[in-house]
């Protein structure tokens, strides 16, 4: 782009606060010319408050933002913003230009920071929000008309502006960029206290601000895909008089629409038609509870409102009050059962006597995924309803969805006798809570078991096999040599003689069991603790398994075929004195590799991995590390690679060919399946949760030739 007069003006103030790499940034885009100043005014305590109300780049633009500083360039600003986004640049431009005031930012998010008004927000010194007002995060958008290079155009600006918005969230809250990112690609709406607790604002204070929306609130409201029903009603609220003023339309909308400035949109409905059977006009007022524990003293979140809501087919206006009064989820629950008992028998129930949703069931199975450790996009994204939910606030949702009964009345201890009981009659089965369980202990199992090192790999193969029958696995053959065939002459059929240890798939299992007391005791730590611990456990009992076979390799434990151990002079794989790694004894077992050989035929064996313990780890990087000799001549065992593994004997090592050229370890897996098998079901002696952890595979030497080993120094 050739740059507009608002975007070099931008850049001029930017440069002369040491902003240059903003300001050439900000010299590629389009901003609008038009200057349409926030409101501004002077406090008591010499601050100047600037309103950001409206869209950004149509009712508050960079160029207006800079005419309302002006002269007031060491000044505190107190920034209050109710905004549902707008223009991406021009987002980026009054970010940029309030980061770069000299004076203290206070920002303060009067009802909704959105899109673009929310990379406004961020550039406070202190961003405060009351409880139910709103900021939302998510990725940019628009339209192109043209051909695949305009398109092509696009896509690549989109992701340069998603990239760097999800820089200026990750600076500011810390969190690790793939969470922000994800969090971005699902439209994130977080209300004050869990904007807090994400690190995207400082305190939560005060009620929201009556800060009427403006006249294009309700269309670009449209655009959000997850708007909460809170927000929705929002829009709707009587427009400010605040005119929205026209401005250019080809630049990047972060609110995903980019229409020009019309006439307003009709306001979109915050619910559906409502049902024949009268409602309420507010919901009733909340019963007063005596404390039982902090957690349920602890105000609902947006999400958890949402999600009663829906289940009892209410409304915004039902999600704001319950928002906006503090309720608790015990007490919104009852809320909505009494607002349902109310509205008479004609009204839906919540979901009687049905399983529990499978879209909820998802969400809490990831919920208790990432509180293990797992950050995948899916998990990340589908955690969302329930982040920060206790068990027993599953367990409560799952009995109401199931039986259309509030769980307010019943003990722990029967609330997760109900959930963990199956519905079959006569056999024993799983409920939908415990299959819950079992795939969110899957999902830590498995995260923990791929987040070992796997050096084994480098030295074993893996083999799939159907069944526990002992076999010979397909390693190094002797192969014959092709004859030749005179004319009219008949082939001569040669035969594969096989250099083999025959291998058996052994099960290797363990369990843990979730108590009926951590179950009671809410206490979710200590299942993903164990979940995670096994998953580890997994893959360090797979990688002990393959180095084994060096530690005993000499022992009669791994006789081979011929009756002697894998480890033997005989097999030319042992170098009986042993030593250190150095250039004299790498070469002694460089050679013995080269020579290994059979019916006199040599197998043209080179090592390609130097395996070393915790005592020759150093002095083999001593040695592999030099590039060239004193006298100037090549290391000839630079491009050995270095595998290092703590339980490797320790004064010992071994040099190892490709395994995919000549396997010397199998590793067969039942099936082919590498990661471990994991199956929780409710235990009917205790009532609490049983989980194994299980993997069908064994390791052993299926030929000796392809390695060394030398035992170290005595």
């Amino acid at each position: 782009m050739s740059g507009s007069t608002a975007a070099q003006a931008v850049a001029d103030y930017l440069r002369a606060r040491g902003g240059g790499a903003e300001a050439d940034v900000v010299c590629l885009v389009e901003l609008t010319d038009a200057t349409l100043p926030p409101q501004t005014r002077d406090l008591p305590d010499g601050r100047l408050e600037l309103l950001i109300y409206g869209d950004v780049g149509f009712e508050v633009s960079a160029r207006g933002v800079l005419a309302a500083l002006e002269g007031s360039e060491n000044r505190n600003l107190l920034i209050r913003i109710n905004s549902f986004g707008g223009i991406g640049e021009e987002g980026f431009a009054i970010h940029n230009i309030l980061a770069r005031h000299a004076g203290t930012k206070t920002v303060v998010v009067d009802a909704v920071a959105a899109s673009a008004a929310s990379i406004v927000a961020m550039a406070g010194d202190e961003i405060v929000m009351p409880a139910a007002s709103f900021l939302m995060i998510h990725n940019s958008a628009t339209f192109t008309f043209g051909g695949r290079p305009e398109h092509q155009a696009t896509m690549e600006k989109l992701a340069r502006i998603d990239a760097a918005m999800a820089g200026i969230y990750q600076r500011r809250t810390g969190l690790p960029l793939e969470e922000i990112e994800a969090m971005m690609a699902a439209e994130t709406w977080l209300t004050g206290p869990e904007a807090v607790a994400k690190g995207f604002a400082t305190r939560v204070e005060g009620q929201p601000q009556a800060a009427p929306v403006t006249a294009r609130a309700p269309q670009i409201v449209q655009a959000f895909a997850r708007a909460p029903a809170a927000v929705l009603a929002m829009a709707t609220t009587q427009p400010s008089t605040q005119p929205a003023q026209p401005a250019h339309t080809e630049e990047v909308r972060m609110s995903g629409t980019n229409a020009p400035a019309a006439e307003p949109a009709a306001p979109v409905p915050a619910n559906p038609p409502a049902p024949p059977a009268p409602q309420p006009a507010a919901p009733p007022t909340l019963p007063a509870q005596p404390p039982v524990t902090a957690q349920a003293l602890k105000p609902a979140t947006l999400a958890e409102l949402e999600a009663i809501a829906g289940r009892a087919k209410l409304g915004s206006d039902f999600v704001l009050a319950q928002l906006r009064g503090g309720a608790t989820v015990d007490a919104a629950r009852d809320a909505a059962l009494e607002v349902l008992a109310a509205a008479g028998p004609n009204r839906p129930g919540i979901i009687g006597n049905a399983p529990v949703e499978g879209a909820s069931l998802k969400a809490m199975g990831a919920a208790i995924a990432k509180r293990g450790g797992v950050k995948t996009p899916e998990v990340l994204a589908a955690a969302a309803p329930y982040e920060g939910a206790t068990l027993r606030d599953m367990a409560a949702d799952a009995y109401e969805m199931q039986t259309g009964r509030r769980a307010r009345g019943l003990t722990p201890d029967q609330l997760f006798r109900h959930v963990l009981a199956s519905g079959t009659v006569g056999m024993q089965s799983t409920s939908d809570f415990a299959q819950m369980l079992n795939g969110a202990a899957a999902a830590i199992v498995l995260d923990g078991y791929q987040s070992v090192s796997a050096e084994w790999r480098k030295v074993a193969r893996t083999f799939n096999v159907d069944d526990f029958k002992p076999r010979d696995v397909a390693g190094g053959w002797d192969l014959p040599d092709l004859k030749k065939v005179p004319e009219h002459g008949e082939i001569d059929y040669g035969t594969i003689s096989r250099v083999l240890g025959a291998v058996k798939l052994e099960t290797f299992a363990r369990g843990f069991a979730f108590t009926r007391q951590a179950l009671i005791n809410n206490d979710l730590s200590d299942f993903t603790s164990q979940s995670q611990a096994y998953g580890i456990m997994a893959a360090k009992s797979v990688s002990a398994r393959v180095w084994r076979v060096f530690i005993e390799g000499t022992t009669a434990d791994f006789n081979m075929r011929d009756g002697k151990p894998f480890l033997h002079a005989d097999h030319g794989n042992l170098i009986a004195s042993g030593s250190d790694v150095t250039d004299e004894s790498l070469t002694e077992a460089t050679t013995l590799m080269l020579k290994q050989s059979r019916s006199g035929v040599s197998l043209g064996l080179r090592p390609r991995y130097l395996v070393v313990g915790i005592g020759q780890l150093f002095k083999a990087r001593k040695v592999i590390g030099v590039e060239r000799y004193q006298d100037g001549t090549p290391n000839q065992f630079k491009d050995y690679e270095i595998v290092f593994e703590p339980s490797f004997p320790e004064k010992g090592w071994a040099l190892v060919a490709d395994p995919t050229q000549r396997p010397m370890i199998a590793v067969p897996l039942l099936g082919g399946r590498e990661e471990p098998e994991v199956v929780s079901e409710a235990s009917f002696d205790t009532f609490g949760i049983k989980t194994r952890v299980s993997l069908d595979y064994e390791a052993a030497p299926i030929d000796w030739n392809g390695l060394v080993f030398n035992p170290g120094p005595a």
